[in-house]
């Protein structure tokens, strides 16, 4: 049974459910067909065996039975009343007939006590009587050949069939999970803070998806062939012979309980060796970063002694590992080998006296090692199964959960800003439950440059992640011109504040779309300019294929500054009247810091800049420095004034940029 989690993936299939029968009726059929092939192997052991001599008992010599025998055997035998006499010992004839093919099996089963070998030898008599070339040993042979011939073509294509749909069906049904996953993540806000909320995310997007997919696709191939095929053999074997069937099962079945605890074990101690073997390669690794320690202080003897010794130790461990990870428990190894001689003692006896004859024997023996394939891929089927349930189980945990950001009902429309942003005795906490702002006030007039400063940088992004309503304040509230962010449409809010974070400055896709975002309205001829006010326009010229170049971190590489003039120009095509700007932590020469500064002085006319600055020039022509320490509102003012009045601003100055710190005063790159 499935659980409620794997049955909802399940259903995604829904609109292929005609597939699913078709898949599970092709794992039918692709069952039998390889039966059959099995069956057609015992009849061409079971000719070469008889050599096509059909041996006729007394009994088949009476009249009754003599009549019943096909007209095309009656004509090789002698008269019916030369059959009748009896040699001098008193003993009813018995005639050997040669080159009959298939029929000593017909023969052979007329008078056998078992009912399934009379019904086998019935069904194959009537295949002798329809087909002429099943009565001679070559045509026979050449029949059995061609017929195994095709039966192996269908059976390769109802088995790449079936795999075709059955991955079609689970791919649709990833697909569909991963698109459930994108709008639970629209509808929780997940990329609240560039770098935090997604790591969970993406394994549910990724692997576990994955492993959903390829527990659907395990059913769907092994669900329905495993079982016939091992109901299948297991009839076929008993029809040949049922004692030594239900023995031979019987013994397989006491050396599997005999060897799972020894397999257990087996792995129980692999894991633990493997553990081993890494420790004493942490080891090794620690002696070799002791060398100038060794050096200084003369340790080369104690040294070498040491490293001698856990040398010692590492082999030896790893010399366990090997024999764990490459050979079996030598205790399932006998049980094996002692129930296989078992078993073949058992069948040799079985051949002496008569039981069986050679040929049933071997097909009996292939049938029940054919059961390991069916057995084996069953048991797969559950343990990927079992993952993709605990897979499946984490999805619909993230899929039932309710949304941080709601919107009411009438919610109202938000103008462009004219006055003012308003934080009032805000409160952030991060995933981990850490505080991020705590009771935090602070008002940003409209048309001002404002710096955002913090040792903390998840500080300041949360502060800014607050304004475009990425996330919500766990306590207070954020107001544009005095109206609460809840009660504002989304989509009239992020209308107005346009996001540039490093973590985001580009995507994969090419330099149009990257600008433009695919939207209609934004023609080649609008992104060019925006991409001209950025300073853009120039270096998009020189790549490949211009504004076509694929980006991003599976396109053509760009450097941090280019990726920053791309986002400021795709924010310059979306207008807003806020802008929050993440500056690239990267140095960057003169020049392109002078194009940069000239189009954040382009994009600031009648906008209200946020900064998180990264450069002492960009903070030094700001209106205000917004100063957040332990998440409350350190200071607020001129860069100029907080230069003398603050000592949390000095420090933070002093530890992000200092020029001897950082090396920058060599590369000329502060202002």
């Amino acid at each position: 049974m499935y659980s409620v989690a794997l049955n909802r993936a399940y259903k995604l299939m829904g609109s292929q459910s005609r597939s699913l029968v078709t898949i599970r009726a092709l794992a039918v059929l692709q069952a039998v067909l390889v039966l059959i092939l099995v069956a057609l192997i015992g009849l061409i052991l079971n000719l070469a065996d008889h050599r096509g001599v059909t041996r006729l008992m007394p009994a088949h010599l009476q009249p009754a039975q003599f009549d019943q025998l096909p007209s095309w055997l009656r004509i090789r035998l002698p008269l019916v009343d030369e059959l009748a006499a009896v040699d001098t010992g008193g003993k009813k004839l018995s005639l050997t007939v040669p080159e009959t093919g298939l029929y000593p099996v017909v023969a052979d089963t007329t008078f056998d006590p078992n009912p399934f070998h009379r019904i086998a030898g019935g069904i194959l008599n009537g295949f002798v009587m329809r087909f002429r070339s099943l009565r001679e040993n070559q045509g026979a042979l050449v029949s059995l050949m061609i017929a195994g011939l095709v039966l192996l073509l269908l059976i390769g294509l109802v088995g790449r069939l079936r795999n075709r749909l059955a991955i079609q069906a689970s791919l649709q049904s990833a697909s569909a999970l991963r698109n459930q996953l994108h709008r639970q993540m629209y509808r929780l806000g997940q990329t609240s803070l560039p770098g935090e909320g997604l790591g969970p995310v993406i394994n549910l997007f990724t692997r576990d998806v994955n492993e959903v997919r390829d527990g659907l696709l395990a059913d769907l191939l092994h669900g329905g062939l495993a079982p016939v095929l091992v109901v299948g053999l297991i009839a076929m074997a008993l029809v040949l012979s049922p004692s030594l069937t239900i023995f031979l099962l019987a013994l397989g079945g006491l050396v599997w309980i005999a060897a799972v605890p020894l397999l257990h074990s087996r792995r129980r101690e692999g894991d633990e060796v493997t553990r081993d073997a890494a420790v004493g390669l942490l080891q090794l690794h620690e002696d070799l970063s002791m060398l100038r320690t060794v050096r200084v202080f003369g340790m080369e003897k104690v040294d070498h002694e040491r490293i001698e010794q856990h040398l010692g130790e590492y082999q030896a461990t790893e010399e366990r590992r090997l024999l764990c990870s490459r050979g079996q428990h030598p205790g399932v190894f006998l049980a094996i080998a002692a129930a296989s001689f078992l078993a073949l003692g058992l069948l040799c006896h079985s051949v002496l006296t008569g039981r069986i004859e050679m040929a049933s024997a071997l097909v009996l023996i292939g049938l029940l090692a054919m059961l390991i394939w069916p057995i084996r891929i069953w048991f797969y089927r559950t343990r990927t199964l079992a993952t993709a349930d605990r897979a499946a189980q984490a999805i619909l945990a993230f899929m039932e959960r309710k949304p941080d950001l709601q919107m009411p009902v009438g919610a109202r429309f938000l103008p462009p800003l004219k006055h003012e942003i308003q934080f009032v005795d805000v409160a952030v906490e991060d995933h981990s439950g850490r505080a991020l702002l705590e009771g935090l006030t602070a008002k940003i007039p409209a048309g001002t440059r404002v710096a955002l400063l913090s040792l903390d940088e998840d500080a300041k992004q949360a502060l800014a992640c607050l304004i475009p309503r990425l996330l919500d304040p766990t306590r207070g509230n954020v107001l544009i011109d005095s109206i609460n962010l809840r009660d504002v449409t989304l989509e009239s809010l992020r209308a107005q504040v346009g996001l540039i974070f490093q973590a985001d400055y580009v995507f994969s896709d090419s330099v149009m779309n990257n600008v433009g975002l695919g939207n209609p309205s934004f023609t080649a001829p609008k992104v060019i300019e925006a991409a001209k006010l950025a300073h853009a326009h120039h270096f998009i010229q020189q790549l490949p294929q211009g504004y076509d170049t694929l980006i991003g971190p599976l396109g053509h590489p760009l450097p941090l500054d280019q990726q920053f003039r791309i986002a400021l120009a795709r924010a310059l095509l979306h207008d807003p009247s806020i802008l929050i700007i993440e500056e690239p932590h990267t140095p960057v020469d003169e020049a392109v810091r002078h194009l940069m500064d000239d189009t954040i002085e382009r994009i600031s006319k009648g906008r209200t800049l946020i900064f998180l600055p990264h450069r002492l020039s960009t903070i030094r022509k700001c209106d205000l420095v917004l100063v957040i320490h332990n998440g409350k509102l350190e200071t607020l003012g001129h860069p100029r004034d907080l230069q003398t009045q603050s000592k949390l601003y000095r420090h933070i100055q002093y530890l992000e940029f200092n020029p001897y710190a950082a090396n920058e005063a060599e590369l000329g790159t502060l202002s």
